[in-house]
């Protein structure tokens, strides 16, 4: 069993973007925990004694209660205090101070592009380019931990590298996700770019991020893509638990559930150690640009981090 380090409560699915690629869908953007629920839950996740307890949603920050959630787990003695967030509230100077100072120690951002024409369009609301990056600024201003979430999409892989140059003097780390296949993207299906497309320029990201000192690394991305970079590769586990609405889920047993290792990942060296390809993208797009990498089995994710 995987130590649990970091447990994220889910305190709704309300938010102030409508994101084109969100994995959340619309059945479900009205549903929110009461103020009793997620305290319950700050609960429960204390009892597990987590390193950090994140609240993401949805958009958590356009919560009544917010400040209170975060000064609850504050007094619980919780070290790592964040929320994931489009950033957008973070705009409003009083609200970072007062989120700051009721015991927040960092967030993870949502930045998908450079262009602010070319998210507000994707993020389906006029203007949030311009607070999201003035809110990064703002939490930054206070010396608060920020790691980044890009999703990439086909009108947005091009634009990696420069979304590393924008952020990186910001930020520790970024997390860059190839998009789930649920919820509004299934209707958006031309967002789904071909992961052999986007090699190259994850690949020029993270050396943005290696030479300016900071982390990057893929999620939902296989290894066979990631030749010379495995190191960044989503091998490893995310040791983190999600409290959901109604359920608990275990992350890494979720990506395993979600991935399936296509007729290509037999003949892989990774095949021990990689958990393969997202069902949803191989029903959509299917699997012939897998391909598998050669050479002795990989039996530990170790033997390539180091």
């Amino acid at each position: 069993m995987v130590e649990i380090i970091k447990i994220e409560i889910v305190t709704g699915f309300s938010c102030n973007n409508n994101c084109l690629f969100c994995s959340v869908g619309d059945k479900l953007r009205s549903f929110d925990k009461t103020t009793k629920e997620v305290l319950d839950d700050i609960d429960r996740a204390v009892l597990e004694k987590p390193e950090e307890i994140n609240f993401t949603g949805g958009e958590p920050t356009i919560r009544r209660d917010i400040l209170e959630l975060v000064s609850y787990t504050k007094n619980k003695g919780i070290r790592e205090i964040r929320v994931t967030t489009n950033g957008r509230m973070f705009s409003y100077d009083k609200f970072t101070e007062m989120m700051v100072n009721s015991g927040l120690t960092g967030a993870i951002f949502s930045v998908h592009c450079p262009d602010a024409k070319l998210h507000d369009s994707l993020s389906g609301v006029g203007g949030s380019f311009e607070q999201t990056m003035k809110g990064l600024k703002n939490l930054h201003s206070y010396d608060k931990t920020i790691d980044i979430n890009t999703v990439i999409t086909s009108k947005t892989y091009k634009f990696l590298p420069e979304t590393m140059e924008m952020i990186k003097d910001y930020i520790r780390s970024v997390c860059l996700i190839f998009p789930t296949i649920d919820g509004h993207i299934k209707e958006n299906k031309f967002l789904i770019p071909r992961m052999k497309d986007v090699e190259k320029y994850i690949h020029k990201a993270i050396d943005i991020l290696k030479d300016a000192g900071k982390q990057g690394w893929t999620l939902n991305y296989p290894v066979c893509f990631m030749k010379g970079y495995e190191e960044f590769s989503s091998m490893t586990e995310l040791q983190t638990k999600m409290f959901w609405p109604h359920m608990d889920t275990n992350l890494d047993e979720k990506r395993k559930g979600d991935n399936i290792l296509v007729n290509a990942c037999k003949d892989c060296r990774y095949r021990l150690v990689c958990i393969g390809v997202m069902k949803g993208y191989v029903d959509v797009m299917g699997d012939k640009e897998i391909k598998p990498v050669k050479g002795e089995i990989v039996k530990d994710p170790r033997e390539v981090y180091g």
